[in-house]
């Protein structure tokens, strides 16, 4: 992408753990202080909830349209949750290794 002033993203969440889906939703949010728009469609409230402003649209209609005054910061989630994972231990890791490779 060349710097696009619109970002639509359909689902981006959808199948990510949570720790990832809180890394897509910091970025998204970085590229949206940045100046850029971002469209968001997601059956996932608590994603939803990261955004600024929600529509919530049920058979083809808007139902509701509310701005959000103070969104969740996902970096600061994600710091929560990235310190509360404990690390694998080496065994653990050596295992998940020999499965990758097995593949």
């Amino acid at each position: 992408m060349n710097e696009p002033d619109i970002v639509l993203a359909d689902e981006p969440t959808g199948n990510l753990d949570a720790r990832a889906a809180l890394e897509v939703m910091s970025i998204l949010r970085e590229l949206n202080r940045r100046g850029k728009t971002i469209v968001i469609v997601t059956h996932d409230m608590a994603m939803a909830e990261h955004a600024r402003r929600i529509a919530r649209i049920e058979e083809g209609r808007i139902v509701s349209d509310e701005t959000v005054t103070e969104p969740p910061a996902a970096t600061s989630e994600l710091r929560a949750a990235t310190s509360e994972q404990r690390p694998a231990s080496s065994e653990q890791q050596t295992a998940n290794n020999e499965q990758r490779e097995a593949r």
